[in-house]
C-alpha cells in the first residue's frame, strides 16, 4: 500500500499540464512563510524539534521560507496528529512528500486537474495515496485507516494566499458510481443470456452484494419434511 498509486493516464495528463504551467516549479520555490498557511510558529517550531520537517534557514532570526509542497505536507501532519499518530507513524509521510519530490509533485498536480486524491495511513504509518479508481481497487482487505483528501489542504493553502482553488471534478463518489453502472450492465446481460425473466437485486453501501435470479420456468417446490 506503500507509495502512489494513480493511473498512466492521469499522470501523462499532469505531465502535459505541468509542461504548459510549470507546476513543479511552483511547488518547490520556497517563497512562502508560516503566514502564508493556517499553521502556527509553535507547530512548525514540533515539526523541526520532531524530525518531521527540516528548516533551511541559516539562523534562528531568520524569517523561515517553505515550499508550497512542504506547506501541504505540514497541514497535513497537523491534522493526523489531531487522530492521535504520533511522530514515529508519521515518517512515510514525510518520505512521499519531503524525500520522493517527483511522487509529491506529482500528487499535487492531479489535484491541479481535479481529480480527487486519497491519502490512507494505518496505524504502523504505513501510507499510500491514490487516485479514485485505484483506491476502489486496492482497499479490500486492507486493515483499518485514516483517510483524507488532500485536495482539501491544497486548496486551504490556495485560499489562504488568495488564489484560485481547484474544486474536485472527479472523485470517489463518481468511481464508485461508474463501478456500480458496470456490475449493472453485467447483471442485465446475464439475465439476456440465460432467460430469466425476473432478477432481485440486494445492495449495501451502494454495491450489488446479491442476485436472485427467477427462471422462465419454474420447478415444483420440494416438500420440507419438519423434524
Amino acid at each position: 500500500m506503500k507509495g502512489l498509486f494513480i493511473s498512466e493516464k492521469l499522470e501523462l495528463e499532469c505531465l502535459e499540464i505541468n509542461k504548459k504551467l510549470k507546476l513543479t516549479e511552483f511547488f518547490n520555490r520556497k517563497i512562502f512563510r508560516v503566514s502564508d498557511s493556517s499553521l502556527t510558529y509553535r507547530q512548525l517550531n514540533n515539526l523541526e524539534k520532531s524530525g518531521l520537517f527540516e528548516s533551511t534557514r541559516k539562523e534562528n532570526s531568520d524569517w523561515r521560507k517553505m515550499s508550497f509542497r512542504e506547506i501541504v505536507y505540514m497541514l497535513l501532519v497537523a491534522e493526523l496528529r489531531k487522530y492521535g499518530l504520533k511522530n514515529n507513524q508519521l515518517f512515510g509521510l514525510k518520505d512521499i512528500f519531503l524525500e520522493r519530490h517527483d511522487v509529491a509533485n506529482l500528487v499535487l498536480g492531479v489535484t491541479c486537474v481535479q481529480v480527487q486524491m486519497i491519502l490512507a495511513i494505518d496505524y504502523t504509518g504505513e501510507c499510500g495515496i491514490f487516485d479514485p479508481h485505484f483506491f476502489l481497487l486496492m482497499q479490500t482487505g486492507q486493515r483499518s485507516q485514516i483517510v483524507l483528501t488532500v485536495n482539501d489542504f491544497v486548496n486551504q493553502v490556495l485560499k489562504k494566499m488568495e488564489r484560485k482553488t481547484f474544486p474536485i471534478k472527479w472523485g470517489l463518489k463518481d468511481a464508485l458510481l461508474v463501478k456500480t453502472m458496470l456490475e449493472e450492465e453485467k447483471t442485465l446481460a446475464n439475465i439476456e443470456e440465460n432467460n430469466f425473466k425476473d432478477i432481485r437485486t440486494i445492495k449495501r453501501n451502494g454495491k450489488i452484494i446479491n442476485t436472485q435470479k427467477e427462471p422462465v420456468f419454474k420447478l415444483t417446490p420440494l416438500k420440507v419434511r419438519k423434524i
